[in-house]
Order: C-alpha cells, then sequence, then structure tokens
C-alpha cells in the first residue's frame, strides 16, 4: 500500500541541520557519488540536494557521517529545485532508523530503540 503525501505521517521530529555527508548509490547500473550537505535530519532519514536526479526506490548509502558513521537508505522523493532543475531535492528514508547524526542530546522520539542502529 503507498500512502499519499497527505496520508504519511511522520514518526520523529525533524531537525534543520548542514551535517556534510557522501551519497553513493548501491545499483552499479546507476553510479553516482557526491558531497553533499543535509537540510533536514531525523531519525528516519534526511533531505539534501544534489546536483542530478536519482529515481525513486534508488538504493543510496550515506556515507562519511559523524563519528565516522555510514548508513543504507532509500530515495523516496526527487524534485527539482528551481526552474533550471540544475540542484534536486532528495528525501530520503533509512533502511534502518537510527540517530546517525552524532546528536547528543536528541529529541525524546528518537530514543526508545530507535537509537543509533545504523552503522
Amino acid at each position: 500500500m503507498h500512502l499519499k503525501a497527505y496520508e504519511f505521517q511522520r514518526q520523529s521530529t525533524r531537525i534543520r541541520a548542514g551535517i556534510p555527508l557522501r551519497v553513493i548509490t548501491l545499483d552499479p547500473r546507476a553510479e553516482f557519488s557526491e558531497r553533499t550537505k543535509t537540510l533536514v535530519i531525523s531519525v528516519e532519514g534526511c533531505q539534501i540536494t544534489l546536483s542530478r536526479p536519482l529515481e525513486r526506490s534508488t538504493i543510496v548509502k550515506l556515507d562519511e557521517l559523524p563519528c565516522g558513521r555510514s548508513a543504507t537508505a532509500r530515495v523516496v522523493n526527487c524534485t527539482p529545485v528551481g526552474r533550471r532543475a540544475d540542484r534536486w531535492l532528495l528525501s530520503i528514508a533509512f533502511h534502518e532508523p537510527g540517530n546517525v547524526w552524532g546528536i547528543e542530546s536528541p529529541p525524546a522520539d528518537w530514543e526508545g530503540g530507535k537509537g543509533s542502529r545504523a552503522s
């Protein structure tokens, strides 16, 4: 079952943060790697911008995260930014929710088993 945008309810608090990372596609047919920064983070994933679009459901690795962490995730949305479409806004969902961001005092709803399970 697919949820429409208005039916989707976030499961954890979102935080605006510019955390540097590297996005690497794990599909050999769509090889791509780019350094970027997050715009928004949560225990479930993040929003980022890239110089090119990635297809929905593309599996990616978020690498070079704080404290040497990494996480696998999938692209859940990709939309052009502005009219020139030279930047793309991507929503990324972790395969396993976790505080991969190294937030020392995370919001209360980031706790309870969702702490930092990502590697």
